[in-house]
């Protein structure tokens, strides 16, 4: 079950389950915006904490849909990047953007009461993560659990690779051509997998506290060995 509802370290770093991540929203709710975008979108720390309200689109089918830009000179790699959002994150933003005073395509879209661009958050990180009972877990590790996600959940290597600005595979990128469209049936892939896994997730925890006993289903459901006689 600690696959489903707790996190997983997978090598060295952890991936973060969807459950976990409602309680640590919940226990940072000022932060809600930033832990949702590290969590979903394959981007840095760094790059979410310097947007500007500019790099922010949405589509004009769908508000609650669009994508972020970011610059080659805010980036680790100094390339520039798409990175499509699903309409969670989009709705979180809309309201983020509803509440500020002064608008502006240049100004910063996280600062202080202020107006200074706000910084680090580590230790409030730190002790919500305590709060909520997760263990060893560093805000890089969302960025981890966005790329596995969006792997388990079908999108395609190089669409992952172009939103998470990853250069390896090179020749591959090369014959590859990543479009919005792209990101966008990513973000909808994994907005459809996370659902199934919290859904799997409270199921199995209602049949523990109801007492119900482990069977073939539950096992089925793990992905543990099945336990035919």
């Amino acid at each position: 079950m600690a696959g489903l509802i707790l996190t997983t370290v997978l090598a060295g770093m952890l991936i973060v389950s969807p459950l976990e991540f409602e309680k640590l929203k919940t226990e940072l709710p000022q932060y809600e915006l930033i832990l949702s975008i590290g969590y979903y979108l394959p981007m840095r720390k760094g790059e979410i904490l310097n947007l500007r309200e500019g790099q922010v689109r949405f589509f004009d089918d769908d508000l609650n849909e669009g994508f972020i830009e970011l610059y080659g000179e805010e980036t680790k790699t100094i390339e520039g990047r798409t990175v499509s959002f699903n309409a969670e994150v989009g709705g979180l933003i809309k309201d983020h953007l509803s509440r500020r005073g002064e608008r502006g395509p240049e100004n910063f879209l996280f600062t202080t009461i202020n107006g200074n661009l706000l910084g680090n958050f580590g230790r409030s990180f730190q002790r919500a993560c305590r709060r909520a009972d997760i263990k060893g877990l560093c805000f890089h590790d969302f960025r981890h659990t966005s790329i596995t996600n969006l792997r388990k959940a079908g999108a395609h290597t190089s669409v992952i690779m172009a939103m998470s600005g990853h250069k390896t595979m090179a020749m591959f990128k090369r014959y590859n051509k990543i479009d919005l469209d792209d990101g966008r049936e990513a973000m909808k892939k994994l907005e459809t997998y996370l659902s199934k896994n919290r859904h799997e997730a409270k199921q199995l925890k209602q049949q523990e506290e109801s007492g119900i006993p482990y069977c073939n289903s539950t096992a089925e459901a793990l992905g543990e060995p099945l336990a035919y006689a």
